[in-house]
């Protein structure tokens, strides 16, 4: 007969019936022999990992080995067996008793897990500490609790007299335009006025369902008139001193609140003195106001102008006759003030050239803006497109002097003059001839002579040097970016 499964690790059968040991970290099993003769050595133990059989008479001397077993780990060379973390599976724990059960500690003080009871009870009857509510529970006992209580709805326009709504009680609708609510015979409603159902109702007129509703109204104007209200509204006397405003010739107040109880309260702080929220009003006779309270803190010239920071001398000023002569002209554009006499003045006209010529550092730059260098210059047509700044050499075209650039690569084509500004061809521009300023440059040597260059217009550092090119001396810089320019130098073509 085979063995019997009594579990995945319980075997029972014959020595003979005995599965194969397993390895590789599988479940530990206990094989018992039935047969009482067997092989004389009692029961065994597969530790599922060595692949052996141990018999379990040898356990108390070690006889299985030590290590994780799967499900449990053996240590103390075989003496000591711990289940290991996690190994137990909710199946091989205990039943609980009943369903909605949970576990925890439920009596005082340290023990074992007990069961404890989740409660369904919507009402949370048992009031106890060992029940836990479950959420349906809790949200059904929230619901009930919080029926009938204040819930805003909307806003109502009660121009037209419209019925009450259908509500809950606690609903509650705002008055957006005044009127009547419950129809035409309804309550009269205004801006700001609640009406609050007191009880469920299926909405409709005053008649039907007026008893349902109450109106919170947003003011009681005109309450107090009523002897309902102010049985002695009618003894002047009585209702002064009820209201706490003295005699009737000469009221008195601690403090008096105007507008607003916050932040306009009127005390009195001393003789003929009050304050406003606790800042004092000034009056005349009384302190000095300070200068952050808009005043000068003194009550004498000195002090004031002292305290203000206008100390004449150090901090402003004094009267001069010359500044009130310069005072009292009547500015206007391009005119310059000057004296006409002692404490006297007048204006002369101050023209924008006039400025441009002032604000010239030097007398070269004075010359250069009064176009005092470039006095031998005249209109000439352009054979060619001409830069700003271009050195010119004049030609005769169909017996018309015209201009082109001046070009070291050929003896008819010396540097006569400039340009200062661009000259489309065949258009007409101003050329300077024999000396004069040439500005708007790049690149040269303060001092350095310059030469023609063989590029057409340009002058260079360098003299040419190849055959046929014509030397021609054309000025001295006179900064990097200005030349003297010299038209006199004929030039000489290098053989």
């Amino acid at each position: 007969m085979a063995h019997k499964i009594i579990t995945d690790w319980h075997l029972v059968g014959t020595l003979a019936e005995r599965p194969a040991a397993r390895s590789g970290g599988q479940v530990p099993r206990i094989f018992y022999q039935t047969d009482a003769g067997g092989d004389g050595k009692g029961d065994y133990l597969d530790d599922g990992v060595s692949g052996t059989w141990v018999q379990l008479a040898n356990l108390s001397s070690g006889g299985v080995s030590d290590g994780n077993k799967g499900d449990l780990t053996v240590s103390g060379s075989g003496t000591t067996w711990t289940i290991n973390n996690d190994a137990v599976t909710y199946a091989k724990l205990q039943n609980v008793s009943a369903s909605s059960r949970f576990l925890g500690r439920l009596t005082s003080g340290a023990g074992d897990v007990e069961e404890g009871v989740i409660d369904t009870d919507t009402t949370l009857a048992a009031n106890s500490d060992i029940r836990l509510a479950s959420q349906k529970a809790v949200k059904a006992y929230v619901d009930a609790a919080v029926t009938g209580l204040l819930d805003f709805k909307g806003s109502t326009d009660a121009s037209g007299n419209p019925n009450y709504p259908a509500a809950s009680k606690g609903d509650a609708y705002i008055v957006s335009v005044a009127g009547k609510i419950g129809g035409a015979s309804g309550k009269s409603v205004d801006v700001g006025d609640v009406y609050v159902a007191s009880a469920d109702n299926a909405g409709g007129t005053e008649a039907s369902v007026g008893s349902s509703w109450f109106v919170l109204e947003h003011n009681l104007q005109g309450a107090l008139l009523s002897a309902n209200n102010l049985s002695d509204v009618a003894n002047a006397g009585t209702s002064r001193t009820n209201l706490g405003v003295g005699t009737g010739d000469s009221p008195q107040f601690a403090a008096l609140n105007i507008g607003h109880a916050s932040d306009t309260t009127i005390t009195r702080t001393g003789a003929g003195d009050i304050a406003v929220e606790g800042n004092a009003l000034y009056r005349a006779g009384g302190t000095d106001v300070p200068v952050a309270d808009g005043g000068t803190g003194a009550s004498d010239a000195a002090t004031a102008r002292s305290n203000l920071g206008l100390v004449i001398g150090t901090h402003v000023q004094a009267f001069d006759a010359e500044l009130q002569a310069l005072a009292g002209l009547a500015s206007a554009a391009d005119k310059l003030p000057y004296f006409t006499g002692s404490g006297t003045a007048g204006l002369a006209d101050f023209t924008s050239f006039a400025r441009t010529l002032l604000d010239d550092a030097n007398a070269a730059a004075a010359r250069a803006t009064l176009d005092a260098a470039q006095i031998n210059s005249m209109s000439l047509t352009a054979s060619e497109a001409l830069a700003a700044g271009d050195l010119i050499n004049l030609h005769t075209d169909s017996g018309v002097i015209k201009m082109r650039k001046a070009n070291a690569t050929a003896i008819g084509k010396k540097a006569d003059g400039f340009v200062l500004a661009g000259v489309s061809g065949g258009a007409s521009g101003t050329a300077y001839l024999r000396r004069g300023r040439l500005t708007g440059l790049s690149g040269m040597t303060p001092g350095a002579d310059q030469y023609l260059s063989t590029t057409g217009g340009a002058r260079t550092e360098t003299a040419p040097v190849s055959t046929g090119n014509v030397v021609q001396w054309v000025g001295r810089a006179l900064s990097a970016t200005e030349l003297d320019f010299d038209g006199s130098d004929r030039g000489i073509m290098l053989a």
